[in-house]
């Protein structure tokens, strides 16, 4: 859908550097990195550049086309006083009434067209961007409360080793921690996959 969102994750926590004006760790708005993506994206430049262009043939649409001058030369006849036959015409098409009207009237409307087609293009662009945005995220601010939530179990399941160790903790206890804490390891995998295929697209 000619989108170039997310070349390089713009916005992530990555080692500093520079890309199109921006530095990787530097924290970017919603309307920051649309702005950014309209700017690169090929295909929606393509497409204002055919409206440009859409809007440049209206008026010649509803001109006369050029007139035509043309020249014809005949070789000597046998009659030599005659001299060299030589020719200039020009002609002028006059199309029929109404039609050069409607040439441009029809130039107007594929120039709205392509016009419109750029429009929704860039709305789409935008739309995609801060949804990527949105997604971006919700995943960063999920896999903080993630690493919260597991430094806390890690602080439990120790705690409930060393009650286990002095018989204040059953063994179902201890066992119950640790697999809270795989589950917690699985959700952060899945968590980072998805962050992944944000990234990549």
């Amino acid at each position: 859908m000619f989108l170039t969102l997310i070349a390089v994750p713009v916005w992530s926590n990555l080692p500093q550097q520079t890309y199109a004006g921006f530095k990787i760790d530097q924290y970017l708005t919603a309307e920051q990195l649309a702005s950014w993506v309209l700017e690169v994206n090929p295909g929606l430049a393509a497409i204002q550049e055919a409206a440009e262009a859409a809007a440049y043939r209206i008026d010649p649409a509803g001109a006369l086309d050029d007139p035509v001058l043309s020249y014809g030369i005949a070789p000597l006849t046998h009659d030599a006083s005659r001299g060299v036959n030589q020719r200039f015409d020009v002609s002028q098409k006059i199309p029929w009434p109404g039609t050069l009207a409607a040439r441009k009237e029809a130039a107007r409307n594929d120039a709205l067209a392509v016009s419109s087609e750029a429009d929704m293009l860039q709305l789409l662009v935008i739309t995609q961007t801060k949804a990527a945005y949105a997604e971006w995220h919700f995943i960063h601010e999920a896999l903080n409360i993630h690493h919260a939530t597991q430094a806390l179990l890690d602080e439990l399941t120790v705690a409930t080793q060393v009650r286990y160790a002095t018989g204040l903790a059953t063994k179902q206890d201890a066992l119950q921690a640790e697999v809270e804490l795989n589950n917690l390891k699985n959700q952060e995998l899945i968590l980072l996959r998805q962050q992944v295929a944000i990234q990549a697209r």
